[in-house]
């Protein structure tokens, strides 16, 4: 996801004797729209996975609070590195800044790794 937009790729190709300003331009534009179906499938995919926790918590105990304050403030980190990225994204659209994807991987390991012990006792528990 990250190379996509590398302005180290970018320029490579840029550089090359048979690419026109304007093959360029479509190809960067290209580039940016694949990036933004990476950040909708991301969404789409914390969306269900919330979802489906919500929905496993109800039947949920006591012990499963900490689980819930947890994944809100999962959540709000999401947003909040979602809507970082996708700020850079217009900026990058604009020529003005580079896209870093590195705080928004961060979040959805962090995420992974507090899901790992819930879905690992959900399995057992069947």
């Amino acid at each position: 996801m990250a190379r996509l937009l590398d302005n180290r790729e970018l320029n490579a190709v840029r550089s090359l004797s048979y690419i026109s300003a304007a093959d360029f331009r479509r190809f960067r534009a290209g580039r940016v729209e694949a990036f933004r179906g990476y950040l909708k499938g991301i969404r789409l995919d914390f969306n269900r996975i919330e979802f489906k926790l919500r929905y496993m918590m109800l039947s949920g105990n006591e012990a499963d609070a900490k689980l819930v304050m947890d994944l809100n403030r999962m959540k709000v980190k999401f947003q909040r590195e979602l809507l970082r990225v996708e700020l850079h994204l217009v900026l990058f659209r604009m020529g003005a800044k580079t896209v870093d994807v590195g705080g928004l991987v961060d979040v959805l390991e962090q995420f992974e790794a507090v899901l790992t012990p819930c879905t690992a006792t959900a399995v057992g528990n069947r």
